[in-house]
């Protein structure tokens, strides 16, 4: 159409068309605003597949807490997003002259900014809720949690022996189990009550053996049995460096023969 064109004819034709980009626009808007629901719904689902989830396998007690505060105010604003969202899609009241082409002009564009106002409100909104969210999540994954020091456990000390009598020989067999590391001292006394007075038990035989691989001493004591000896006393002491002290652990074992 030339400039100055006066014809009636090019002006409906031009309406028509600025009619319809009008119309595009509001449409594609409404679209815009369901596509952003969609995406906010999708992380609600998230959510709720998060917490039913831990609600069955795990423990909250599992979760950094810098990321559940995270997650909590994502969780808050894609909500509020959500309902911002949705008011971008509400007709706007305006109040005009249907007769005046001016006022409907006037009213039709303050709607339009209204609408683009609350739908670009929402998109910052959402978008802060998904950093949040992404924050949260990151923070969860990449947490380490700290767990107490492994204390050693002591390895088991214990003491097992007998007496066994066989063609006119004592056999004492001992078996000790300690610690890989541990100097264990094994000693035989007899301990037989004297007749007359009280005297302390006699020392037969002492030695310091290391324990194999497994923790474990065995050791077979024998000499020639005697009348006089009718009680023996078997001894596995082990000591304990702890800093400046040296404590020492011992297992006694009293042995009659019958």
């Amino acid at each position: 159409m030339a400039i100055n064109d006066k014809n009636m004819a090019g002006g409906d034709f031009w309406c028509n068309v600025a009619a319809e980009s009008i119309y595009t626009s509001a449409d594609r808007r409404a679209k815009a605003a369901d596509s952003l629901k969609t995406v906010i719904t999708w992380a609600f689902g998230v959510f709720s597949t998060g917490g039913f989830a831990v609600s069955l396998f795990g423990s909250i007690k599992e979760f950094n807490g810098s990321a559940l505060i995270c997650l909590g105010v994502a969780f808050f604003l894609l909500t509020i997003a959500y309902c911002v969202a949705n008011m971008a899609q509400y007709p706007v009241s305006e109040t005009y002259n249907a007769q005046d082409p001016v006022e409907i002009t006037i009213a039709f564009s303050k709607a339009v900014k209204h609408q683009a106002t609350v739908f670009n409100t929402a998109v910052i909104i959402s978008s802060s809720g998904f950093f949040f969210f992404a924050l949260g999540l990151l923070l969860q994954f990449t947490h380490v949690k700290s767990n107490p020091p492994k204390i050693p456990l002591p390895a088991p000390f214990t003491l097992n022996t007998s007496i066994q009598l066989k063609d006119g020989k004592m056999y004492i067999p001992v078996t000790v189990r300690a610690g890989k590391n541990d100097s264990v001292n094994v000693a035989i006394y007899n301990s037989t009550p004297p007749k007359v007075g009280k005297v302390a038990a006699v020392l037969l035989f002492s030695v310091i053996l290391k324990p194999d691989t497994a923790g474990i001493v065995y050791y077979s004591y024998s000499r020639q049995a005697e009348d006089s000896v009718k009680a023996i006393t078997v001894t596995a002491s082990i000591e304990k460096k702890n800093g400046d002290t040296i404590a020492e652990q011992k297992n006694t074992a009293n042995l009659k023969i019958k």
